[in-house]
């Protein structure tokens, strides 16, 4: 699959925290989540996302779940700004 530079760069960042901090592995966000995270941040909606990973709206909306699951956070808003804060996602 091909990523966006800024998601690439990112998933390096965050992997590169991951070998740091053993506790961050618990709550690691997969590939497929930074992806739709990075597209979350240009306030695409789910079946935008859908159509531009070529997966279901519903498989969208599951990793969306997971995300906030993940992030400890309440809404899509707060997730991105959460994924800025730790250096996942850029808003570039």
């Amino acid at each position: 699959a091909y990523f966006h530079p800024h998601v690439t760069q990112a998933l390096i960042r965050y992997n590169r925290n991951l070998l740091a901090s053993p506790a961050l592995m618990q709550t690691a966000l997969t590939a497929r989540e930074l992806s739709i995270l990075q597209n979350m941040a240009t306030s695409a909606t789910n079946r935008a996302i859908a159509e531009q990973l070529h997966i279901s709206e519903e498989t969208v909306r599951t990793h969306v779940k997971n995300i906030l699951r993940k992030l400890d956070q309440p809404n899509r808003t707060q997730a991105v700004l959460e994924g800025v804060r730790q250096g996942l996602i850029s808003l570039e």
